[in-house]
């Protein structure tokens, strides 16, 4: 085979390459210098504020590849009004001593988003290679447009946009403005704008608002003849007013996909209506309805989502009703004519059709695999993330009719790389798919022993596969008709480019994107793959290293490598690369490499030292190796492959807390490479209460067969006893009884239940899970403390208490302890601390205890787990003792998904929901999943009571939706207030408080829509009312308000069936008749309600009561 590799000359060299060989090469920084000033004068009466200022330079070699260098300034930095960029001189510039011409342009931003600017003049500055700093200055005075918009209909937003001279061809005069606007404090009627623009002698102004019933205007374009420095002018525009002529226009219909069989479950219907009026609707009830409509033209667009978003759908227009083929276009349309008075219904009804297969990546040709495909024995890096898109006939976006004849996204199966594409009827396009080898940590990726970052993404648009470009390849498909082993195959090759910078200096974010377009001999495209390359594991999270990785389909790439030089985003330049099927190549550059080991320090979490080794090398030599500052011996590992390779190894002491470890690596030409660790050093088995005391404790799982009993309590003053003895035994107790600071009850198997039901991952134990759950049960202990966990399998503390000294296993008490004495009876491993996805596990809050002693557990840990939420312990993980055979951790499991979701952020936006009673609280999130007293299954929300005896439902993460609020009455019911809190970190920034009355018996619901809050930081919901169906029926039954009365709703209140006053679960809220049982005449009054949009099936199961209870 051969590769094109580029050398120090930047002139190609080809060379012969095979399997396993690594090429070497380097990308050069020549750098150059442009600094300067920046003012925009007097900002005292802007609408807007400036956050921001971009700067960047552009440029071309002499063979046109693009150069570029970026800065952003932000308002917190010290100065703000001076900048200094870093650009790339060609080496066929500085080399002959010539200067490069680069045109440097300067953006004001006021907003985060750069939806909000000003554009300076662009100017050209001369640059030289590593000569004093070109000056190229921004100062002006500017002039103001300004003025106010007045309606008597209330405003919702708008923009204004002012621009002089052509933005393309480099025109000289070119600037922009660019502001958005939104109603006066207090005054919905007018929107004020004063923001600045370039002086100049002429200038064009135009713009657009909205209304807050979804009316949509444009601001006529206007030329202002000359507009002065600190001059301000008015563009004069008038804005619609309301009056109470004309019409009402409504539009709605129905959504829905015919023939999807199993397998698929909806997440949502999406429908965007734009034009005139600009509204949208996200629900799941298969209908939609926009009334108040203005006159005008109007589109729709809908889309479904399914199985948590691993497919979507977007429908084609051809399956709206009034959808039709537009023969000179070739595409289909649908009429978008002014709605006329009254309603127009507009349904969209999708018949569905599917295409099934595998993709490959060809065996020997290939340096990643899907799961399933490994080869044992050599195996290698797998995908993280794999989509597959259909598009219906040239419905490639940019393309003649686009996204008009609908497109589909499928997940497809990371491991197996099997896939299943929900289509419609009609003609489809098969060639675009995105594959992720997005890694958390170094692999091997070529089998050479040199781990590396992998963080890489490849777009493939096999157009071979569609009808574009000369092709006819794409499918046909009839409604219900499924197309299987429509398999793909892929060759794969990687490059690892290493950045350098003539002269030196500091270089971190390094990053690549590269393109290969093929072409036949007639010049049709066959294929254009796009990849992009991160040196962090994490796309975002750059390392401060200097290489990144790109994996790709052989062929020729232009690729053009980026990174922060100095603190400027700066493009190297372009350069030509060739990847080869299953070749593995890097572009080296000069820093030795640090390859740490790993560490068995969670084989020991808790000891007072830690012993670092690795291996490092260089092109050179390596000449010192250093740990915190202090030198450390090195021996040459006699590597036939690497003769410059060395080991070291070292012990070091760690000190309470955190230990932060750096391990430097340096070369004889002073390049450094570093390596930075955090350990927190802990007693085995020991927690650590917060600053502030409080904690919160949440039974997640009951596995376990036994009734017991678990508690916490302090370790404070007992260092004097004999850990395990019976004084010990006989101390925790009492401190766990005394319910204070000294220590709590936390969990009595026998009298309340987890929040999750079993059996977890492939376990086939049965499902030991009884009793009400309580939620989060908030104590307090000594801030700073350290405590300790004390578990009775099956048995209670009042019954050890009595015999501290019981011989019964049952009741003998096992502890979160752990000693190197076996004496003790106090076991390492007797608990372990769950991990989180990107979370230091020193900072573990969720543990597994074993009840029985670990030595004669089954090691599944799965027999109680709890979650601590103001406590951290250091506890071996449950990666390292658990049984394999016993995993439970599926991903899917509702513990794992619970677990996952991290506390709010400062920027996390977050809710919570406060019920003041008599009623029981629920909330159901746009999936259907639910939180209330009963648990529930939405990842990382909390449902609790709070110290005054009110039901506190906690949304820590939240979806794009609409979430449904369901009150059920408690006993005669009576005066409700239900509260909704929202917050951005620990801000509160909106509240809604709504007072109700409940009747006995009656469930009352209403909707909250997430996205106004993400997106305009609204809380608005309705006063909870009986819920409606879609239809309109009134429906009191509707149990979980999902808008119908269904098996769902049938089922809950049939599991309470024979239960009477007294029994455990009882709930008086579904004893209808209120006779003290729960029986056939309190179930058949739900079942008599059966109501959902579909009509059932006609052998449906109909109970018909002899009485049914009134609404």
């Amino acid at each position: 085979m051969a590769a094109n590799v580029l050398a120090d000359e930047d002139e190609p060299v080809n060379a012969d390459v095979e399997a396993g060989d690594e090429t070497q090469g380097n990308v050069t920084l020549n750098p150059g210098f442009v600094k300067g000033e920046i003012s925009i004068g007097d900002v005292s009466s802007n609408t807007v504020e400036m956050t921001h200022v971009v700067f960047y330079a552009d440029s071309r070699d002499a063979i046109g590849n693009a150069l570029r260098a970026d800065l952003t300034l932000n308002k917190t930095d010290d100065d703000l009004g001076n900048y200094d960029l870093t650009v790339h001189i060609p080496d066929e510039t500085w080399k002959t001593g010539g200067t490069q011409d680069y045109r440097v342009s300067c953006v004001v931003k006021f907003d985060n988003d750069g939806d909000q600017y000003l554009a300076f003049k662009s100017q050209h500055a001369d640059v030289l290679y590593m000569s004093e700093p070109k000056i190229v200055n921004f100062k002006m005075t500017p002039g103001y447009i300004s003025g106010e918009l007045v309606t008597n209909c209330e405003f919702k937003s708008g923009w204004i946009r002012a621009r002089t001279g052509d933005r393309y061809n480099d025109n000289p005069n070119y600037t922009e403005a660019r502001i958005e606007t939104a109603p006066a404090e207090g005054d919905p009627h007018r929107m004020r704008f004063h923001f600045p623009v370039a002086p100049c002698k002429s200038l064009k102004v135009w713009g657009h608002y909205e209304l807050a019933n979804g009316w949509a205007f444009d601001l006529e374009e206007k030329t202002i003849g000359q507009i002065a420095a600190g001059e301000a002018v008015d563009p004069g525009w008038e804005v619609h007013q309301c009056n109470e002529t004309g019409c009402e226009r409504t539009l709605k219909g129905q959504i829905g996909v015919e023939g999807l069989g199993e397998g698929y479950v909806l997440d949502r219907h999406e429908v965007y209506l734009k034009g005139a009026t600009r509204r949208e609707l996200k629900n799941s009830t298969g209908s939609y309805e926009f009334g108040d409509l203005r006159e005008g033209e109007h589109q729709l667009y809908v889309y479904s989502r399914f199985n948590k978003y691993e497919d979507i759908l977007y429908h084609p227009f051809a399956d709206y009703n009034s959808g039709y083929y537009d023969e000179g276009r070739k595409y289909y349309d649908f009429i978008k004519k002014d709605i006329t008075c009254g309603e127009k219904t507009e349904n969209v009804i999708s018949k569905a059709a599917f295409v099934s297969g595998k993709i490959f990546f060809k065996k020997d040709a290939t340096v990643v695999a899907f799961k399933e495909d490994q080869d044992p024995e050599n195996p290698m890096p797998g995908l993280t993330y794999c989509l597959l898109w259909g598009h219906g006939m040239n419905g490639a976006r940019g393309v003649a009719g686009g996204d008009r004849n609908g497109w589909a996204q499928h997940r497809v199966d990371r491991d197996t790389g099997k896939y299943k594409l929900l289509l419609t009827e009609g003609e489809w396009n098969i060639y675009s798919s995105r594959f992720d080898f997005c890694h958390r940590e170094e692999i091997d990726l070529c089998g050479d022993g040199n781990p590396k970052y992998v963080n890489t993404r490849m777009y493939v648009y096999d157009y071979t596969r569609s009808n574009q470009y000369g092709h006819d390849a794409s499918v046909s498909l009839n409604a219900g008709e499924t197309l299987g082993d429509y398999n793909i195959e892929y060759e794969t090759g990687a490059v690892t480019i290493k950045f350098h910078i003539n002269g030196g200096g500091q270089l971190s974010e390094p990053s690549l994107y590269a393109r290969n377009i093929t072409e036949d001999e007639n010049g049709n495209r066959q294929r254009m793959v796009e990849v992009s390359g991160w040196g962090a594991p994490v796309r975002g999270q750059y390392a401060d290293v200097g290489e990144a990785t790109i994996i790709g389909t052989p062929g020729e790439y232009t690729v053009q490598a980026k990174a922060k030089v100095n603190g400027v985003m700066t493009t190297f330049g372009e350069e030509v690369i060739h990847i080869v099927a299953g070749i593995c190549q890097t572009f080296e550059f000069g820093a030795p490499t640090l390859t740490m080991d790993e560490q068995a320090s969670d084989l020991d979490p808790c000891g007072g030292e830690i012993t670092l080794s690795g291996k490092a090398t260089d092109a050179d030599a390596v000449t010192g190796i250093t740990i915190n500052g202090e030198p450390v011996d090195f021996v040459s590992t006699d590597n036939p492959d690497d003769s410059n390779e060395v080991s070291f190894s070292q012990t070091i002491s760690l000190e309470d807390g955190v230990n932060k470890i750096e391990t430097v690596v340096a070369n004889v030409n002073g390049k450094e490479t570093s390596e930075t660790r955090t350990i927190r050093n802990y007693t085995a088995g020991v927690f650590n209460i917060s600053e502030d005391g409080i904690i919160k404790a949440d039974y997640l799982f009951d596995g376990g067969a036994y009734e017991g009993e678990l508690g916490i309590f302090s370790l404070d003053g007992m260092g004097d006893l004999e850990p395990g003895s019976e004084e010990f035994i006989a101390e925790a107790i009492r401190r766990v009884l005394s319910d204070s600071e000294q220590g709590h009850v936390l969990i009595r198997d026998k009298e309340q239940g987890a929040r999750f039901d079993g059996p977890l991952g492939a376990s086939h134990e049965g499902n030991f899970n009884e009793g009400p759950y309580v939620g989060l049960h908030q104590f307090s202990m000594k801030p700073g403390d350290r405590a300790a966990l004390v578990l009775i399998p099956d048995g209670t503390f009042e019954e050890v208490r009595e015999n501290p000294s019981t011989t019964n296993a049952k009741k003998q008490p096992l502890f979160s302890l752990a000693t190197a004495n076996p004496d003790d009876g106090l076991y390492y491993g007797q608990i372990a601390g769950i991990p989180v996805d990107g979370m230091d596990n020193s900072f573990i809050e969720a543990i597994a205890f074993e009840d029985l002693p670990v030595e004669n557990s089954d090691q599944d840990y799965n027999d109680l787990i709890l979650q601590l939420k103001g406590a951290t312990v250091c506890s071996p993980t449950l990666d390292v003792v658990i049984n394999e055979e016993k995993e439970w951790r599926t991903g899917e499991d509702g513990v794992s998904s619970h677990l996952n979701i991290p506390a709010p952020d400062e920027n996390g936006l977050w809710l919570t929901f406060t019920l003041k009673s008599p009623a029981d609280l629920l909330v159901y999130d746009p999936q259907g999943r639910m939180i209330g007293k009963e648990g529930g299954t939405i990842p990382g929300a909390t449902f609790e009571w709070n110290e005054n005896g009110h039901q506190v439902v906690t949304l820590p993460a939240l979806e794009d939706g609409d979430y449904n609020i369901v009150l059920r009455s408690i006993g005669d019911g009576g005066l409700c207030h239900l509260e909704v809190r929202g917050f951005q970190g620990d801000e509160e920034v909106m509240s809604e408080e709504k007072p109700l009355v409940i009747e006995p018996h009656q469930v009352l619901k209403t909707v909250l829509s997430v996205s106004d809050f993400i997106e305009k930081r609204e809380i608005a919901f309705e006063t909870p009312a009986v819920s409606l169906a879609p239809d309109g029926t009134r429906l009191p039954f509707d149990l979980d308000g999902d808008g119908d009365v269904d098996s769902d709703d049938i089922d809950r209140i049939g599991d309470k069936w024979g239960l009477c006053e007294g029994d455990a679960g009882y709930d008086y809220f579904y004893d209808l008749d209120g006779d003290g049982c729960i029986e056939f005449y309190d179930i058949a009054s739900v079942a008599n309600q059966y109501h959902v949009a579909e009509e059932a099936d006609d052998d449906a199961l109909v109970v018909n009561p002899q009485h049914v209870t009134e609404e």
